[in-house]
């Protein structure tokens, strides 16, 4: 069933639901929740490139929060967001993703996972701002 909610090719890249149905999107806190699952069945790409696309979004005039959910066509889903003064967020997703990256590092040994500056930034604004 996984499988089905994959998505090799969008504006956003490879990517797998990870939302509530039918939002055709992926929210920050669902995909470090599924990430492990993902890495399982071979879905390792498709994570790195969701973790790349919220970690890309993190932003001052959000105070240092992402898009809580990015739809597949690569903005955030217009149900949380409005605008940089009115969106949706759950500031534990910062810690979340930073999880989940530090478990993606571990289970693949990918370096990126460490030097990437969009990871790096989001990192550090994450736990110092």
């Amino acid at each position: 069933m996984a499988s089905s909610y994959v998505v090799p090719t969008a504006p956003v890249g490879p990517w797998y639901e990870a939302a509530l149905p039918g939002r055709q999107a992926f929210c920050i806190r669902d995909l470090a929740h599924q990430s492990t699952g993902a890495e399982v069945i071979g879905l390792a790409s498709y994570t790195k490139n969701m973790i790349l696309r919220c970690a890309e979004n993190i932003a001052p005039s959000r105070r240092w929060c992402t898009y809580w959910e990015i739809t597949h066509d690569n903005p955030p889903a217009p149900i949380d967001y409005q605008n940089d003064e009115d969106f949706w967020y759950n500031l534990p997703s910062n810690f979340n993703l930073i999880d989940c990256c530090y478990r993606q590092y571990e289970w693949t040994g990918d370096s990126e996972y460490l030097s990437n500056s969009a990871l790096t930034t989001f990192y550090e604004k994450s736990t110092h701002e």
